[in-house]
């Protein structure tokens, strides 16, 4: 809140809480954070390094302060349901694993939204550096909790933009498709593999990691058992 007595800005406080990669690949050095972030309501720039956030905010009509977001190289990274934010307006701020830290620096955002790829001690050093005063909040959703966490982080962004009722509505709406798509999967006998096909490497998921949703939460039925 600002000492002025007649400008104080409206706050909130959000819980953060994600796991912050060190050096090493392997994950060995990751730290668990757990802190309560004070942000300011309705913040008038934000940048968002997380293109789920970035729907929720484009669904709710909260985007209207969003200043920056990774595009890639050419505008190429974002995808075609986003593809408003290619204008100029809005600044191209690197990549998602590699951001732009002098855009970030001349964007002097109040808030920064930031998942999974950008959560390694290295980035948040340099965000900090280029964007003192930013407060940053992660918004990335748990693989081992995924509905859950996209849930809360939904709650959150509807408290920083006042649009609580927007968003209880998105989650209602996911709820409301959860129990279509398990209706349908309990009646198929069909079997599901979510594949990532990744610069000439191939993995596959199953149940109960990254992307095991499909079948945790929505009931499709397992190609192995044994991934």
């Amino acid at each position: 809140t600002s000492s002025g007595s007649n400008d104080k800005a409206e706050t909130v406080k959000i819980d953060n809480k994600y796991k912050l990669m060190g050096e090493k690949e392997d994950g060995s050095d990751a730290k668990e954070v757990s802190e309560t972030v004070e942000v300011i309501k309705n913040p008038k720039s934000v940048a968002v390094f997380d293109y789920g956030t970035l729907t929720t905010l484009k669904e709710i009509g909260a985007d209207k302060n969003v200043k920056g977001m990774p595009k890639g190289e050419g505008n190429r990274s974002l995808p075609e349901f986003l593809k408003e934010y290619k204008d100029d307006k809005y600044a191209n701020l690197g990549s998602l694993k590699e951001p732009n830290f002098e855009k970030l620096a001349e964007m002097q955002p109040d808030l920064i939204l930031i998942s999974g790829r950008q959560a390694n001690q290295k980035v948040m050093d340099e965000m900090k550096k280029a964007a003192p005063k930013a407060q940053i909040v992660y918004v990335g959703a748990d693989d081992k909790n995924y509905i859950d966490s996209i849930k809360v982080n939904t709650e959150n962004i509807g408290k920083i933009f006042g649009k609580e009722k927007e968003t209880e509505k998105l989650i209602a709406d996911i709820d409301k498709k959860i129990k279509e798509v398990k209706a349908m999967t309990e009646k198929s006998d069909k079997k599901g593999l979510f594949v990532l096909a990744n610069e000439g490497e191939l993995s596959v998921f199953g149940k109960g990691g990254r992307f095991g949703f499909i079948h945790d939460v929505l009931g499709v039925k397992e190609t192995d058992e044994n991934i």
